[in-house]
């Protein structure tokens, strides 16, 4: 049986209900890791920044995923941008 969406971008593409429900349980084991270490507890607008940035990463890259529940704290991070007073508004994680 055919069932979901892989991708946003490509509403056409379909995969298999069993890996659908596998790939939708591990994110929500992510999501749920996320909550109980305290990455949506931030104090700092900057620290909600860089955490937002591993829940993107570990939500669109299987690797980056399996990375994070296994305790690995091996995120990067890079494209730092900043407004016109210096504040970081947006950042880019990645696994080396």
């Amino acid at each position: 049986m055919i069932i979901g969406v892989n991708k946003k971008d490509d509403m056409n593409k379909s995969e298999n209900i069993t890996i659908y429900g596998i790939r939708l349980l591990a994110i929500k084991q992510v999501l749920n890791r996320l909550l109980d270490d305290g990455y949506f507890d931030c104090h700092k607008k900057e620290d909600a920044i860089y955490n937002k940035a591993i829940i993107n990463l570990c939500i669109s890259d299987s690797r980056a995923s399996d990375e994070f529940m296994a305790g690995g704290n091996g995120f990067r991070f890079r494209n730092h941008k900043k407004d016109n007073k210096g504040k970081l508004v947006s950042v880019e994680a990645y696994l080396p």
